[in-house]
């Protein structure tokens, strides 16, 4: 199975992805980093961050408030793909893209 940026390429979304530069809070392993959300999806999101991080790694991402579990999909770069454990509600994520 192809990891990374560009194996998004090969591969359908599951939903829709919008691009933003949104600051944020990444909790891994019980310490607080910051980050940026790249891109968000009601499923996901890319994140840049200078914490080293690894796929199957759950993280805690913190924005607007709000606590959200994720997965590492993908790291490279400083940065990640993130998967949900749940879906973003969808008024949550037009809050995030508007």
């Amino acid at each position: 199975m192809a990891t990374g940026p560009g194996a998004a390429d090969t591969a359908p979304r599951a939903a829709n992805r919008y691009k933003t530069f949104l600051p944020c809070a990444v909790e891994q392993n019980g310490t607080p980093n910051r980050a940026h959300i790249l891109n968000v999806s009601l499923t996901g999101a890319m994140i840049a961050t200078p914490e080293t991080m690894r796929p199957r790694d759950w993280i805690s991402l913190q924005f607007q408030s709000v606590s959200y579990k994720a997965v590492v999909v993908w790291a490279r770069d400083h940065r990640a793909g993130l998967r949900f454990s749940l879906p973003l509600p969808q008024s949550t994520l037009q809050k995030l893209i508007a």
